[in-house]
């Protein structure tokens, strides 16, 4: 759910401060932006990389 929001965010505001952009133009690079993001996400999980995490006590 919080990547539709930024979705719509996105989409909102480069609308508004482009709009000489076509709706699909808008439309993909809002999309870029979050697929960017949760990339970048998922890269830099420090929970799927066992050794980042401490020892149980």
């Amino acid at each position: 759910m919080f990547f539709v929001i930024i979705f719509l965010c996105l989409a909102s505001l480069a609308s508004y401060f482009f709009p000489e952009w076509s709706s699909a133009t808008i439309l993909l690079s809002a999309l870029a932006c979050v697929v960017a993001l949760r990339l970048a996400l998922f890269f830099t999980d420090s929970s799927r990389n066992p050794s980042a995490r401490e020892p149980p006590h």
